[in-house]
C-alpha cells in the first residue's frame, strides 16, 4: 500500500528529482489495450508446465536469479494487498491464483502482512497466519512461486524503520522458515519500505544489522531466497554496494511508480538500480506501480515500459502492485467487478491490462526449460534423468509420462529407497557392491548412496555401474574382525539360504554369522572348521564345553597365532575322562560309550563332555558299561563283600564304580 503522508523534505525531494507528471495526463486504456483475450477459464497443466514445475527451487547467482537448471529467471509476479483486510484476503483462492497463472502469465504471487495498520502486531496475527498458510498452499499446489512479505510501512505519520519491530519480524520468520524449510517455491521479503534507514552505518539500528539478524533466522532452516528491503522506500539498492550480507541467496529491492519514478538514464531510483547491478548488487523487484507513487492518480505507461526493458536486461524479477477492485489506479480490476476469479477482459482497469500484456509477452519469450532435476533444494541431475527413469519403469510411463517434477518427486520420495535406477550413469546395487566404505556407514539405507554420489562420489571419480558382485566383503562388525573366520562368498556359497537371503548383503551375513551361525556352528570360512577345532583341542573342550561361539573367538584370537590347527579332525583328540573333578578313566572311555550305545552316538559323537557327563549323572545309575575294562555285573557277581554293603538297587550302582576306581582295580579284582 503506498504512503499517503510524506515528510516535507522527502516529498520536496521527490518533486525536485523527478519529471511532474500533471494529475489530467493520464494514460488510459487506450494505450494500455488488453491484446489478449480472456476467457475467464482455467488450465488443467500438468505439474510439470507449472512454473515451478519447469524451473524448480530458485537461487542467486552473481547479479542474477537463476532456476534449477541455472538458467537466469525472472519472476513474474502478481501482489495482493494487505491481508489484513477483505481488499486483500477476498483473492486468496486456488482459483484466484490460477486465474493469474493460467490466463495472466503469473508466476508468483506476493503476500504483503502489514505489521501495523491493525496488521500482525495488532491483533491480526491469527487470521493472517490462517491466509498467510491457505496461500501457500494454494500456490504450491498450483506450482506457483509465493513470497511472504514482512509489509513494514509508514504508518501514523512516523517513518518505518524495521528494527522497531526486530522482535517480532525474528519470531514471525522462525515460524515460518521452520514451517516452509522444504518447500522450495516459497521466498521471504524481510522488510517491505524502510524508511530513514540507512542500509550500512556500523550500529545495531541500522537495515544491515536488521537483515543479517533476520536472514540468520531464516537459514537456520532454509537456504530459500530471501528479499532485504533497502532505504528511502526500497529505492536505493546502490547503499549496499560493498556490504552485502555474506549469507547466499539474498536479493536486494527497488521499488517505483512509474509516474513519479520516470523509467530511464537521469532518473535517480533508476540510475541507483545501475549502478548497484554494475557493483555487483542482485536487484529484486518486489513491488511496483505504474501510476504515481500514491498508487493512484496518473499512469505514465511508457515510464514504465522502459522500466521492463531494464528489468528484462538484467532478468530482474517483478512484483505489481496490486490484485483488487478497490477503485484506485494501482488496482487490476474495475471497481465494478465483484469476480474473485475467472475474470475477462472488461473486468480489467488500465493497470490489469497493462499488467497482463506485460506478463503474456515474456511468457511467450521465455526459454523453454528441460524436465526438473531439483527437487527442495537439492540438484539431482548426477543420479536422475527423467527420460530414462519413465522409459525404463511403465509404471513411471504411465502415470509422470508429461509430469517431471511428479516424476522426480517419485524418484525422491520413493525410488531411489526402492532402489530404481534414475539413470544410465549411476546404478545403487552397483554403487553399493563396490565400495565396502559406504556398505559400513549407510548398510541398506539406499538413499544415503545417491545423495553420497550426490555430493561425494560423482566428484572423487567413484565408480557407479557395472558391478554385479560385491567388492572387498566387509569382516568386521562393531569393531571386531572376523576374517580368521569367516568369509562372505565362502558363507553364502557354502548355505542356500544364506544365499537366498544375503547373496548381495555382505553386512547382513555377516551379522547372521556372528549373532547366529557361530552359535549354530556354521562354518564361515574353509580354513576354519568348528568341528575339527573341538575335536583336536581337549583344553578348549574343557574350557568351552558346548559354547560353540567361544571356539571361534579363540581362534581368532589365540588359535590362529598359536598355529592351532582347525580342519581334518573327523574324530576327538584326547576324549576327556574327568567330570567335576573326579577321572573316571578306570570305568569310562569315550569312544568306547559312543560306540557301544547307538543314543549315545547320536547324541554325543563329537561332544566328549556331553558324553562324560550322561554318563556320570545317567549311565551309571543305568548299570552302563562305559568301558571294555568295567562291566558292573561281572564285578557284582564277583564281589560277594561288597553285595553284602551294596546290594542290588540301581540307585546303589555308583557304589561300585566308585569302588573300583578307587579300591578294586588296584586290588586287581574281576571286573570283566
Amino acid at each position: 500500500m503506498r504512503r499517503k503522508v510524506f515528510s516535507i523534505f522527502l516529498a520536496i525531494f521527490i518533486l525536485l528529482t523527478t519529471v511532474f507528471i500533471p494529475s489530467n495526463e493520464k494514460v488510459e486504456a487506450a494505450s494500455a489495450t488488453l491484446q489478449y483475450n480472456l476467457t475467464g477459464s482455467t488450465k488443467n497443466l500438468a505439474y510439470s508446465e507449472t512454473p515451478y514445475g519447469k524451473h524448480g527451487k530458485l537461487h542467486v547467482d552473481g547479479i542474477y536469479l537463476k532456476d534449477s537448471h541455472n538458467e537466469k529467471y525472472q519472476l513474474r509476479g502478481a501482489s495482493l494487498h494487505g491481508l489484513q483486510w477483505d481488499v486483500g484476503y477476498n483473492y486468496i483462492s486456488k482459483a484466484s491464483f490460477q486465474s493469474l497463472r493460467d490466463e495472466w502469465g503469473v508466476t508468483a504471487v506476493r503476500l504483503p502482512v502489514y505489521v501495523t495498520q491493525g496488521g500482525y502486531t495488532e491483533g491480526a496475527a491469527s487470521a493472517m497466519d490462517t491466509r498467510i498458510q491457505n496461500a501457500v498452499k494454494y500456490a504450491t499446489d498450483l506450482g506457483m512461486y509465493i513470497l511472504i512479505d514482512w509489509h513494514v510501512h509508514d504508518a501514523y505519520g512516523n517513518p518505518a524503520n524495521p528494527n522497531t519491530w526486530k522482535s517480532q519480524a525474528t519470531s514471525f520468520f522462525e515460524k515460518y522458515a521452520k514451517m516452509y524449510k522444504d518447500y522450495g517455491n516459497v521466498l521471504f521479503e524481510i522488510c517491505n519500505e524502510p524508511v530513514s534507514s540507512p542500509w550500512y552505518e556500523g550500529h545495531s539500528n541500522d537495515l544491515y544489522s536488521y537483515a543479517n539478524s533476520i536472514v540468520g533466522v531464516i537459514r537456520k532452516y532454509t537456504d530459500a531466497i530471501v528479499i532485504a528491503g533497502t532505504n528511502t522506500w526500497s529505492q536505493q539498492p546502490d547503499q549496499v554496494i560493498g556490504h552485502k550480507l555474506s549469507y547466499k541467496n539474498v536479493m536486494y529491492t527497488v521499488h517505483f511508480y512509474a509516474a513519479t519514478h520516470i523509467g530511464g538514464d537521469g532518473n535517480w531510483v533508476y540510475d541507483n538500480v545501475k549502478k548497484a547491478l554494475n557493483n555487483g548488487v542482485p536487484v529484486f523487484c518486489s513491488e511496483f506501480g505504474i501510476c504515481d507513487a500514491s498508487g493512484n492518480g496518473s499512469y505514465n505507461i511508457d515510464s514504465a515500459n522502459k522500466w521492463m526493458s531494464l528489468f528484462d536486461q538484467y532478468s530482474i524479477s517483478y512484483f505489481c502492485w496490486h490484485l483488487s477492485n478497490k477503485g484506485e489506479s494501482s488496482a487490476y480490476l474495475k471497481s465494478s467487478c465483484s469476480k474473485k476469479s475467472g475474470w475477462t477482459n472488461n473486468d480489467l482497469s488500465t493497470t490489469g491490462a497493462w499488467f497482463v500484456n506485460v506478463n503474456r509477452e515474456r511468457e511467450a519469450k521465455e526459454k523453454p526449460s528441460g524436465p526438473v532435476t531439483v527437487y527442495n533444494g537439492t540438484d539431482y541431475s548426477k543420479v536422475y534423468d527423467f527420460n530414462y527413469y519413465i522409459s525404463k519403469y511403465s509404471d513411471m510411463a504411465k502415470y509422470y509420462k508429461n509430469d517431471s517434477s511428479g516424476a522426480l518427486k517419485h524418484f525422491v520420495e520413493h525410488g531411489m529407497a526402492e532402489g530404481r535406477q534414475g539413470k544410465s550413469t549411476f546404478d545403487v546395487k552397483s554403487y553399493m557392491n563396490m565400495y565396502p566404505d559406504l556398505r559400513m556407514n549407510f548398510g541398506k539405507d539406499l538413499k544415503k548412496y545417491y545423495i553420497h554420489y550426490i555430493n561425494h562420489g560423482a566428484r572423487e571419480g567413484r565408480v557407479a555401474t557395472g558391478v554385479t558382485t560385491i567388492q572387498k566383503p566387509i569382516t568386521k562388525l562393531n569393531g571386531v574382525d572376523y576374517s580368521k573366520v569367516y568369509d562372505f562368498n565362502y558363507y553364502i556359497n557354502k548355505y542356500a539360504d544364506m544365499k537366498k537371503y544375503f547373496a548381495n548383503d555382505d553386512i547382513g551375513a555377516l551379522k547372521h554369522f556372528v549373532e547366529h551361525g557361530m552359535a549354530e556352528g556354521r562354518q564361515g570360512i574353509g580354513s576354519f572348521e568348528l568341528s575339527s577345532y573341538k575335536n583336536l583341542w581337549a583344553d578348549l573342550r574343557k574350557a568351552f564345553q558346548n559354547d560353540n561361539k567361544k571356539y571361534y573367538i579363540h581362534y581368532m584370537n589365540h588359535g590362529y597365532k598359536e598355529g592351532r590347527r582347525a580342519t581334518g579332525a573327523a574324530k576327538l583328540v584326547n576324549p576327556t575322562t574327568v567330570y567335576n573333578g573326579v577321572d573316571y578313566s578306570k570305568v569310562y572311555n569315550f569312544n568306547y560309550y559312543i560306540n557301544k550305545y547307538p543314543d549315545m552316538k547320536k547324541y554325543y559323537a563329537n561332544d566328549d563332555y556331553g558324553a562324560i557327563k550322561h554318563f556320570v549323572e545317567h549311565g551309571i545309575r543305568e548299570g552302563r558299561q562305559g568301558s571294555e575294562n568295567f562291566n558292573l555285573q561281572v564285578y557284582r557277581a564277583n564281589a560277594k563283600d561288597l553285595q553284602k554293603y551294596y546290594g542290588f538297587s540301581n540307585d546303589k550302582n555308583y557304589l561300585y564304580y566308585n569302588h573300583y576306581m578307587y579300591h578294586g582295580y588296584k586290588e586287581g579284582r574281576r571286573a570283566k
